[in-house]
């Protein structure tokens, strides 16, 4: 049911690896860093705001004739939804990437190009989404220090039926920035300042050179990646327990081709270290695994609606464990 799981045993993800690296040795030459992700990042930020130029002379020109602008204005959330959601989806894989290291050696140039990937994505997030995400691995379902597991005040809602299940995943973003509040927060003060300070003077530089519209094309082009879309799928489909004893699942649907296969989630947590590029070469090498003993889903829309239907499912059908700082 809609209800947290309490288990007794560690995260399994240690205990899997370290059976899958004795019995796979040639997995280890899977990790590392892969260097297609930094030139396809610059190729997403410079397509995406090409887009955002068009999309905002589009819509302006579509209001001259319109004094209220609606019409033009229509074409903003319709762009966003049908083509900016996909590029930001990538661009935020792409922060995924670097927050394990894989976009290239060393911790700078990762958030180098973790800081360029953000750009489009308007809010400064990369220093600190790399901080919280690593903290989910570290302590995965443990309520006091996983930012991925629903707050207390999201219970309420959570348990109210479909409308309480849609109203929380309308609202998902503030409950992802609740969460985090009383969690330990990110060291690294340079690079928030220069996070916050890059992502400020590009926005400035859209809202003056491309227009308003533009900047309301990139900011609906991230909601869609976590709301209201089949992408969001991808954050139902992570944890979400729809098996018993299974507390992580892969995607392996046809969006993974433009979603740096960040739906290949039970292979990530096993392997942090195995970059975008080489995770289906991990599955197909551990099928014996992946494929015959763990469940999967095929479909983010599918994960989506039975998610919304499914009185059995919902933010709290999680598993947690007792944190080890307690």
């Amino acid at each position: 049911m809609n209800q947290l799981q309490l288990v007794d045993y560690p995260d399994p993800h240690r205990a899997r690896a370290a059976r899958l690296r004795r019995e796979h040795p040639e997995l280890k030459r899977l990790q590392g860093p892969t260097w297609w992700t930094p030139p396809l990042t610059l190729g997403l930020v410079v397509v995406q705001v090409l887009l955002t130029a068009w999309v905002s002379s589009l819509a302006r020109s579509l209001a001259q004739p319109d004094a209220w602008g609606v019409w033009g204005w229509a074409v903003v959330p319709l762009l966003a939804f049908g083509v900016g959601a996909f590029i930001s989806h990538a661009l935020y894989a792409v922060l995924h990437e670097c927050t394990h290291l894989l976009a290239g050696r060393g911790r700078t140039v990762n958030r180098v190009v973790s800081l360029v990937a953000n750009l489009p994505l308007v809010l400064p997030m990369a220093i600190t989404y790399a901080h919280f995400h690593l903290l989910h691995h570290r302590h995965q379902g443990e309520p006091a220090l996983d930012p991925d597991l629903p707050g207390s005040a999201e219970h309420a809602l959570a348990q109210r039926g479909a409308l309480g299940k849609l109203a929380w995943h309308v609202s998902f973003p503030f409950w992802q920035l609740w969460r985090t509040r009383t969690m330990p927060q990110p060291r690294a003060r340079g690079w928030l300042a220069l996070n916050v300070v890059s992502q400020g003077v590009f926005c400035a530089a859209v809202a003056l050179l491309v227009g308003v519209p533009g900047l309301v094309y990139l900011a609906l082009s991230l909601y869609f990646t976590i709301a209201l879309h089949p992408l969001a799928g991808r954050l139902l489909q992570e944890h979400t327990v729809v098996h018993e004893q299974q507390e992580t699942y892969s995607y392996y649907g046809a969006l993974n081709a433009i979603s740096l296969n960040v739906g290949y989630h039970s292979e990530h947590h096993d392997f942090p270290a195995v970059p975008w590029t080489r995770l289906p070469a991990l599955r197909r090498a551990c099928a014996a695994l992946y494929d015959d003993e763990l469940v999967s889903h095929g479909s983010w829309s599918a994960v989506w609606w039975r998610f919304m239907t499914d009185a059995r499912l919902g933010p709290l059908a999680r598993v947690v464990r007792h944190s080890r700082r307690e």
